[in-house]
């Protein structure tokens, strides 16, 4: 009994010491397979190290050698040592390689780089070359005021196209006789000249071709602009060319009269409806030019002198119906040929009607003064707001600049850069915070629009969530194209002619630079300027996304605005859109942002400017709702998509569906 006891316990003991060596050499094997990792990681760092450039220690020794000793063991090098094993030499002369082929490619990439930048600069000279041609063309078929016209055409698109998006009329700085106005017209050059050379009896702008020229094209034409409601009538005639070049149709404009009229021309001229007493005669001397511009527009613009002018009618030739006298407000004479004036040379040089003092005496000085010269300004003026008019459609337009930045500007948008990375990854953390901190606003609770308000860090924060019946595309470039007609009579209306500008692409990147300033009751007007970036990803359920992160402009490591702004008190704006695509025209948004405007002010009034901010969530609602049967129905549609394609769950996902399977097996 006792020796079965003894073998019994002899047994255990050397089941025991068996089952020990077992593990014993299985953690062998295991530490072994441990360090051979280990030290395939260290010799590939090693292989990428270079002895010389580093100079950061372990202990007082250097890091190359450091790790060389650790491979070797103790035994195989005195400790200091920096003899290499003949596998590390070899590294080092394969890394050597590398270096060598890297360089090469450095070096060819900066010679491509080189050649292209020479080949912008040849492309430069070459279209400066060409404009200087053009211009000399111009210069000689219109005269010496030629070259003044083409440079202010130049000058004045480049203005209109550096203010973006507006309406209305842009006027150069004010010259001696000479006016340079500019508006963008919603509509191809081709059909502006249409409009322009078309007759028109009833219209503000009436216009009538008394003659037309097959040889050169050119013709004859009689307008009239009743402005201020036909109280106030300028009258042109004309002669007009059209010139076709490669950027642009040229309307040479010269000012024609009576007497260069022949017989059947001026008989036809004598039975056009006239404005009687409130008429007054222009003389232009100048052009016309419409140039393509984006989104299927024209950009128009007119350079060149203008002059009130006397009529001069051939002898013997009267006008029907006779005109009262000058007395009486007229401003057509009915003369002899050699008598024919031109009121600038009565009343001195016009500077907008400014007469000068030397003939200020004169009656036709007093007659054509300030107000008749700069009737003539304004109504060169009205001619084109007339034609901006006719073709306006801003909303067009605004289609128009979204889909091409959904369809061209995202496609080939540049890859982020490691700046832009990094300002994402910050925006989209703030959706965290949200999760955290947000608290919703009483009275949204049972709307379909989730509010939040939250105090962090002594700054409010405001956001909202809501689902939008666009596709998320669309809402992209809804939220980050600012240079829009629709925002921009928003801001207008907002915030009046404070200024509202934008840097696109900027550096050669996909983002954009903000500069917009705010009107704020009982402060200081705001400026604001931010950092813009947008990127699309993947959530781990499979629904696209896309992030819209905006900072202010002092975190941006780039260009900025070229000019500071007066008189304003700069604030900061940070936060976040994210727009989730639900279906293909169903989306949620979450917007996240804080507002500093530099002040302190009661944390009651700062959340009521932060609820103020929070009402743009039901403009976008309103803006965008479609029928709620349909929208459902999409919806429903995806969701039963994404289920039959399927999706791989997440790690997280996985623990807590193994921790559920668990749960109910039990």
């Amino acid at each position: 009994m006792t020796s079965e006891r003894s073998e019994s316990k002899s047994r255990a003991q050397g089941a025991k010491a068996t089952q020990k060596r077992t593990t014993n050499y299985e953690k062998k094997l295991a530490l072994s397979a441990a360090n051979k990792h280990l030290s395939a990681q260290l010799r590939r760092l090693i292989e990428g190290l270079d002895e010389e450039t580093i100079d950061v220690g372990i202990g007082g020794e250097n890091v190359y050698s450091e790790a060389s000793k650790i491979l070797r063991g103790p035994d195989n090098a005195p400790s200091g040592s920096t003899t290499k094993k003949q596998k590390f030499v070899k590294a080092e002369r394969d890394y050597a390689e590398k270096q060598k082929e890297h360089a090469k490619k450095v070096e060819k990439r900066s010679a491509e780089e080189a050649k292209e930048k020479t080949f912008g600069q040849e492309m430069s000279a070459m279209r400066d070359k060409n404009r200087k041609l053009k211009a000399a063309i111009i210069a000689l078929s219109a005269g010496g005021e030629g070259v003044k016209n083409e440079e202010a055409h130049g000058k004045i698109s480049q203005a209109i196209i550096a203010r973006g998006t507006a309406d209305g009329i842009f006027e150069d700085a004010k010259q001696l006789r000479r006016g340079t106005f500019g508006v963008v017209v919603h509509n191809k050059p081709q059909h502006v000249l249409d409009f322009l050379l078309e007759d028109s009896k009833s219209s503000v702008f009436r216009r009538h071709t008394l003659d037309y020229d097959e040889t050169d094209g050119s013709r004859i034409v009689f307008w009239q602009d009743y402005g201020k409601g036909g109280t106030m009538i300028i009258e042109y005639l004309l002669k007009i060319k059209v010139v076709t070049h490669h950027d642009c149709l040229d309307l040479q404009v010269t000012s024609f009269t009576e007497k260069d009229l022949n017989k059947k021309v001026l008989e036809n001229f004598r039975k056009l409806p006239r404005g009687g007493n409130q008429a007054q005669r222009a003389n232009i001397e100048g052009g016309i030019q419409l140039r393509d511009f984006v989104y299927g527009q024209t950009i128009a613009s007119f350079s060149g002198t203008l002059e009130v002018a006397e009529v001069e009618w051939p002898e013997g030739l009267k006008m029907n119906p006779p005109l009262p006298s000058l007395q009486k407000g007229l401003t057509e004479r009915i003369t002899k040929p050699s008598k024919m004036k031109l009121l600038h040379k009565k009343t001195g040089e016009l500077m907008r009607g400014i007469s000068s003092s030397g003939q200020s005496s004169s009656v036709l000085g007093k007659q054509f003064g300030s107000e008749r010269g700069n009737s003539i300004f304004t109504s060169v003026k009205d001619l084109l707001g007339e034609v901006e008019k006719h073709f306006h459609q801003p909303e067009e337009i605004d289609e128009r600049r979204l889909d091409r930045f959904i369809k061209k500007n995202m496609p080939n948008a540049p890859p982020l850069t490691y700046w832009e990375v990094v300002m994402l990854k910050k925006s989209q953390d703030l959706e965290i915070i949200l999760h955290n901190n947000g608290k919703r606003i009483k009275g949204s609770l049972k709307g379909d629009i989730d509010k939040f308000l939250w105090k962090d860090e002594g700054q409010i924060w405001g956001a909202y969530r809501l689902i939008v019946d666009k596709g998320a595309k669309q809402l992209l470039a809804e939220f980050f194209e600012h240079d829009t007609y629709a925002k921009r009579r928003k801001h207008k209306k907002e915030n009046g002619d404070l200024v509202k500008e934008m840097k696109k692409k900027i550096d050669g990147s996909r983002g954009q630079i903000y500069r917009v300033g705010v009107k704020v009751t009982a402060l200081e007007n705001r400026v604001f300027e931010n950092w813009y970036v947008w990127k699309e990803t993947k959530l781990s359920n499979g629904q696209n996304a896309y992030i819209i992160g905006f900072v202010p402009l002092s975190d941006y490591h780039g260009s900025h605005f070229e000019k500071e702004v007066d008189n304003f008190v700069l604030g900061e704006a940070t936060g976040v859109y994210i727009i989730v695509e639900l279906a293909k025209n169903v989306s949620r948004v979450t917007r996240i942002q804080n507002v500093d405007l530099k002040i302190w002010l009661p944390d009651t009034l700062l959340e009521r400017l932060a609820k103020i901010q929070l009402a743009e969530a039901s403009r976008i609602q309103e803006k965008f709702r479609r029928n709620a049967r349909k929208v459902d129905a999409e919806v429903r549609e995806e969701i039963v998509k994404q289920m039959k394609e399927g999706h791989p769950l997440t790690e997280k996902q996985e623990t807590i569906f193994k921790g559920l399977q668990k749960l109910f097996s039990d």
